[in-house]
């Protein structure tokens, strides 16, 4: 045992600068605020370092990370012989519409149907403060957007209600299940789930720069929409912390880490890439689990490997950013762990396509026209929703085309992913310039064919 403590500081020594650089220089290249980076190896803490305006003790919210968390709660709900994964939601919440087709396991697994109410950054009901009740009543009612079990669409909504599934089984707050049953024994004592204002004040400023325009502290989303999905605040020591101790088996059962990290299937018996509150993917012979995050200001990744006993953790401050999840595969590959190089800044060449996405030549064309339309200045506020137009402004669009013409002309225009939340299409494209430049651009249409969502981000 000795040995392999020996062992693994010694690669830490020999890797930091590797890490150092590829943070340094992705933090550059996309004029980041800050980012917060740990590493355990072997199943221990081996790294923490806080880039730019952060201390290690930087407290950052971690956005969808969250929805493992909330996963796990269930878990140990049914560990305590509170509730069966199998079980319809009517059991436990008869008054939710659709629980009598949903099941426990569905809403874990974004394979229930419920629309996603946070499917755009735009919405404009995110902004208001909410009831729990509010949110679940006003987007529970919408008809299913399929059957469930028979597709797999990402939903926030689905967490929301197992929220209030924990909640009402176990009579106490959300964030009270959390401090008992994880946070106080685990000891991660920078962990904090959402409580406005507080968790506000608790945490680093977010950040957000709206169509490559200037930095600016992001607005943040209103009391209660954030709950079970995205409502969690930690520093990336914590992160780490809490992914050894699932390894170790210090949270969960056996069997329900089996089935913690087991990808699901639908009905059709097509795999879904995704297990309970976590993404499953082979690479290298290897299972990797990992969850994303953003938030209005933040973005974050959380990944690790358990047959290696490896962990990393990224998190930064600032919206509608890649880069956690590019540092993060760069900083596996200092291991050996990914085939991503550490030695060029992060997100200089393009990601995989995500494998729940699938190509649309449709969509393509128009993305292709609207960055014509963009660069010429020749977006209309009527191709916009009325949300996206009170973000996206004249002043603002002018100043995305004067960015854009600078750039020159695009070398390489490659589809990244369409998908379908809620009932819009979402599309993401990779472009590349010369001098190394590249940016990649979300589209979001809404069934009218307006814009919902308009991002452009350096990557």
């Amino acid at each position: 045992m000795i040995a392999l403590i020996f062992a693994a500081a010694s690669l830490v020594q020999l890797s930091a600068p590797r890490i150092d650089g590829v943070v340094e220089r992705t933090m550059a290249r996309l004029q980041l605020p800050s980012v917060s980076v740990a590493v355990a190896l072997d199943g221990r803490l081996a790294y923490v370092r806080s880039y730019g305006a952060a201390r290690p003790d930087a407290r950052y919210e971690i956005g969808s990370i969250s929805k493992e968390f909330t996963a796990v709660c269930v878990l140990l709900l049914q560990q305590d012989g509170k509730l069966q994964l199998d079980t319809p939601l009517a059991t436990y919440l008869p008054d939710i519409p659709h629980g009598g087709e949903v099941s426990i396991r569905q809403l874990l697994t974004h394979t229930a149907g419920y629309p996603d109410y946070y499917a755009t950054l735009s919405n404009p009901d995110l902004f208001q403060n909410a009831t729990l009740d509010e949110i679940i009543a006003r987007y529970s009612r919408a008809p299913l957007d399929f059957a469930p079990g028979t597709q797999w669409a990402y939903s926030n909504t689905g967490y929301a209600i197992l929220t209030k599934l924990i909640e009402q089984l176990t009579r106490k707050s959300y964030g009270a299940f959390l401090d008992e049953r994880l946070f106080y024994p685990l000891k991660l004592r920078g962990a904090i789930y959402e409580k406005r204002p507080l968790f506000g004040a608790a945490t680093l400023y977010g950040y957000d720069r709206i169509l490559l325009g200037r930095q600016e502290i992001a607005v943040t989303e209103g009391e209660n929409w954030l709950n079970g999905a995205a409502g969690i605040a930690m520093t990336a020591e914590d992160l780490v912390r809490w992914d050894i101790a699932l390894m170790d088996g210090k949270v969960l059962r056996p069997e329900s880490w089996r089935e913690l990290v087991s990808e699901q299937h639908l009905t059709s018996g097509v795999g879904t890439g995704y297990a309970l509150g976590l993404n499953v993917t082979q690479i290298n012979g290897l299972t990797f689990l990992s969850h994303e995050g953003e938030v209005q200001g933040f973005t974050s990744e959380n990944a690790f490997l358990p047959e290696k006993r490896f962990a990393v953790a990224v998190l930064c401050n600032q919206e509608n950013s890649a880069a956690p999840g590019l540092l993060a595969g760069a900083i596996a590959g200092t291991f050996g762990f990914f085939p991503r190089s550490p030695d060029l800044p992060a997100g200089s060449v393009p990601i995989t396509p995500a494998s729940a996405g699938e190509s649309d030549p449709t969509a393509m064309q128009q993305v292709r026209a609207l960055f014509a339309e963009l660069r010429s200045n020749g977006l209309s506020a009527n191709a916009l929703t009325p949300a996206e137009a009170a973000i996206a402004t004249p002043a603002r669009l002018r100043h995305l085309s004067s960015a854009l013409q600078s750039f020159g002309d695009p070398m390489i225009f490659e589809d990244l992913q369409t998908e379908k939340r809620a009932v819009f299409t979402i599309t993401s494209v990779f472009v590349a310039f010369p001098r190394d430049r590249a940016l990649s651009i979300t589209i979001a249409r809404a069934p009218n064919g307006k814009i919902a969502d308009l991002l452009v981000e350096p990557r």
